[in-house]
């Protein structure tokens, strides 16, 4: 009985490790190298509004609904076209949650991209945000920015301290 216990304790924590360190889809990874993003807005003829990235200068993340994929390690930056239009971040808690230095950001001209504390930290790393042109809101993408890779080992090590607390419990508790 404790034998059994204690094997299933080492397959239960080699699962988390497994788990852990897999992300699971086959999708592109992050950005290497420095992008200059642009993302084109366009009107249909019922006046809808929509964003589209232009791939030929930016990668996308196809498990964001095709976001622009940015890296601020590289100085990567988003410019929406045409101008007139502003791009309004979603606020995450009642905290602002957005890719660049404002919440707000005009259409026409690069934008930086950089990590906010909730993507630096918690590795919360997709804003979702709506296009306005005089009122008229519009569908967008979203921006990813690739998260720190102190994130990830902030996982790992988590989900370690939980096996190895798990082992030790249930190691205990055949003891008895």
């Amino acid at each position: 009985m404790k034998i059994s216990i204690i094997s299933g304790c080492k397959l239960a924590f080699v699962l988390l490790i497994g788990f852990s360190c897999c992300e699971g889809n086959a999708a592109p990874g992050p950005p290497t190298a420095h992008q200059d993003c642009l993302v084109n807005i366009t009107v249909d003829a019922h006046g809808k509004c929509n964003a589209t990235v232009d791939q030929s200068t930016c990668a996308i993340d196809p498990t964001y609904q095709d976001a622009p994929w940015v890296n601020p390690d590289h100085r990567d930056t988003v410019r929406w076209s045409p101008s007139g239009y502003t791009a309004q971040f979603n606020s995450l808690l009642s905290s602002q949650h957005s890719p660049f230095h404002n919440s707000s950001v005009g259409s026409g001209h690069a934008e930086s991209a950089i990590r906010d504390g909730w993507c630096a930290r918690l590795g919360i790393c997709k804003y979702e945000y709506h296009l306005n042109q005089s009122g008229t809101a519009c569908g967008d993408p979203g921006v990813r920015v690739v998260p720190p890779p102190t994130v990830y080992v902030f996982y790992f090590l988590l989900v370690s301290f939980v096996g190895f607390g798990s082992y030790a419990l249930f190691r205990i508790r055949a003891r008895n």
